[in-house]
């Protein structure tokens, strides 16, 4: 997952079932202005593998959100 900040700001990434129940927060802190890309390995916050199928991935950063959909097969 590749993301920009055009400025400072809080982020917070997280996965979603298809249900919208959240799975997964892969970031959740201040960042600074610039070029990220950061990895999901298909585990939910237990550490364990989810199953193959359609996740939903939000980005949150200052006043900007945006939904996305993933597809994850084992």
């Amino acid at each position: 997952i590749k993301f920009q900040l055009p400025r400072d700001a809080h982020v917070k990434l997280a996965i979603y079932n298809s249900l919208g129940q959240r799975i997964r927060t892969l970031i959740d802190k201040e960042q600074k202005a610039g070029v990220y890309t950061i990895r999901w390995d298909g585990k939910n916050d237990a550490n364990v593998t989810v199953v193959s199928g359609i996740y939903l991935m939000k980005i949150e950063a200052g006043r900007f959100s945006d939904t996305r959909k993933l597809i994850f097969l084992k």
